[in-house]
């Protein structure tokens, strides 16, 4: 079986939460349920665009900072992408 992984492009918002909407209800052990991520098809749509824009992620971190979440450390080369190790920054949401 190959199989065959492709980066995510803005018209793929739509699917994309659409498949988390349909998996969300099939486990316990996600952190959303079956209404899936509390995102539109436009915030996802703009995500995106900023993904495709920008090599360090600006656009996700202020994703989840806007829930929220808050930066506790970096890890300098957490994984490798393109053949450069990437730093990975480890963002907590206090749940109270």
């Amino acid at each position: 079986m190959n199989v065959l992984i492709e980066k995510a492009v803005p018209a793929d918002a739509e699917a994309i939460l659409a498949y988390l909407k349909r998996v969300g209800g099939e486990t316990d052990n996600l952190t959303f349920g079956r209404e899936g991520l509390p995102f539109t098809v436009k915030a996802e749509t703009e995500y995106l665009s900023d993904m495709e824009n920008s090599c360090d992620n600006v656009a996700a971190i202020h994703l989840y900072e806007k829930f929220g979440f808050k930066k506790i450390g970096t890890h300098p080369a957490f994984f490798k992408m393109e053949g450069e190790y990437v730093p990975f920054d480890y963002m907590v949401l206090e749940l109270k």
